[in-house]
């Protein structure tokens, strides 16, 4: 399992597991974590002790931990946009309390710069999202995997576990879906404010 930065993103580990189903004993190796991110595992662990047992819960745990850490900039890349909407005044769609925001402004080569990197980190977040997915689904695959695979006297145990953190994962995919159109959904919007304000008077002169 690997989870990139790519330089924007504060995740950037890899996890290597390894399963024995007859001894129900898991190894791993895991790298890339700062001593506060491994405090943090240590205590998640400690904390879902009852599912400490299941080969699965650190890569369940790592992807409901990255859609947050993405929903975070899913919010930050909205405030983003309604700033530049508002300060280039280039909208049909007005923002409510938009008297928050700076006020219009000419400097269109700045706002240009502005709108372009929303556009740009939001096809980022749309990337991760769409990963985050595939990780999440692929997770789910290898659940069902190993509740077929896990022998008795364990095999009740696991399917416990199992029932636990498939319902987790199907929150957490229900998340990234709804998060993944919410940058799909900036990123057009982005695109809109980009082609608005190239148009704009003030930029073409």
């Amino acid at each position: 399992m690997r989870r990139s930065t790519r330089g924007i993103l504060a995740m950037n580990i890899s996890l290597s597991l390894s399963h024995n189903p007859i001894t129900c004993m898991t190894y791993g190796l895991l790298l890339g974590c700062s001593d506060i991110q491994q405090a943090f595992i240590r205590e998640q662990i400690k904390t879902l002790a009852a599912l400490a047992s299941h080969p699965l819960l650190l890569p369940v745990l790592f992807s409901a931990h990255q859609q947050q850490l993405l929903n975070r900039e899913r919010k930050k890349l909205w405030v983003s946009l309604l700033k530049v909407e508002t300060e280039s005044g280039q909208t049909g769609a007005p923002v409510i309390n938009s008297n928050i925001f700076q006020k219009k402004s000419n400097d269109y080569g700045r706002i240009t710069k502005h709108v372009l990197g929303v556009i740009q980190i939001g096809s980022a977040w749309e990337s991760y999202s769409k990963a985050l997915i595939l990780g999440v689904d692929s997770i789910q695959e290898n659940i069902i995997y190993l509740n077929d695979l896990t022998t008795e006297p364990r095999k009740a145990a696991v399917k416990a576990a199992a029932t636990i953190l498939t319902e987790w994962l199907t929150s957490v995919r229900h998340k990234s879906d709804v998060m993944l159109w919410d940058f799909e959904f900036i990123v057009k919007r982005g695109q809109a404010q980009m082609n608005a304000v190239r148009q704009a008077p003030t930029f073409q002169k």
